[in-house]
């Protein structure tokens, strides 16, 4: 049995700044749409952990400690949207959460751009 998926328009992608999400109600759903760069993501508006708001928080590059000192780097190709309330951390790609992948993650969708519009498929 395969689902019907319907798509949403959010708006045009010049209404998209970078890094700040955008509310949206699609569907009974409400989702945060957030522009990194070209890239467009979607995601569930509810923090796996307690249910927060979860795109109140910011947006930003994942972080990462290497090296033997510890040295913090970020890597701009995988931005994470950070939970205003506690702090967690989830991968807009994915959904997984930074700090606990395997138990923790948010619902994320497709999202792709046509004619200038940023859509959303459910």
């Amino acid at each position: 049995m395969t689902r019907a998926t319907t798509t949403v328009d959010v708006g045009a992608v010049t209404e998209f700044e970078h890094a700040r999400p955008r509310i949206v109600s699609a569907e009974g759903r409400e989702l945060g749409v957030i522009r990194w760069g070209e890239r467009f993501y979607a995601v569930r508006n509810v923090c796996a952990h307690m249910g927060a708001r979860l795109c109140s928080g910011t947006v930003t590059a994942s972080t990462a400690a290497t090296g033997s000192l510890a040295e913090i780097t970020a890597d701009t190709g995988r931005p994470v949207v950070n939970c205003p309330w506690h702090g967690w951390s989830y991968e807009l790609e994915s959904g997984r959460s930074v700090l606990d992948p395997e138990h923790f993650r948010v619902k994320n969708y497709p999202v792709r751009v046509a004619a200038g519009r940023v859509l959303v498929e459910l």
